[in-house]
């Protein structure tokens, strides 16, 4: 994925967590999501509407049109926000 569709998918995922669920990536996060292709929120700095939010647009969005998914690690009920691997054939339509 070359650097600018790099940062399209970045921007896109930045843009849904905030609209979707109210979160504000720090950063910190962001340089996560972007050395590690994944994010990982404590169960702390989510509450239910961050989750609701999450889960309603993951499940009304089908995959192919998205660029992230997320997971909960059954350890310690963390989320996780990963870039799939199809981003790169996703195309970024600019809203």
């Amino acid at each position: 994925m070359n650097n600018t569709h790099f940062q399209a998918v970045l921007d896109e995922i930045t843009d849904d967590l905030e609209t979707q669920a109210g979160i504000i990536l720090t950063p910190t996060q962001l340089r996560e999501l972007q050395q590690t292709n994944q994010l990982c929120f404590d169960p702390a700095e989510l509450t239910a509407y961050n989750i609701a939010g999450l889960k309603v647009y993951l499940q009304a969005t089908p995959v192919q049109k998205r660029v992230w998914d997320c997971y909960q690690r059954l350890s310690d009920n963390s989320l996780i926000v990963t870039i799939l691997t199809t981003a790169r054939f996703v195309t970024i339509q600019a809203s």
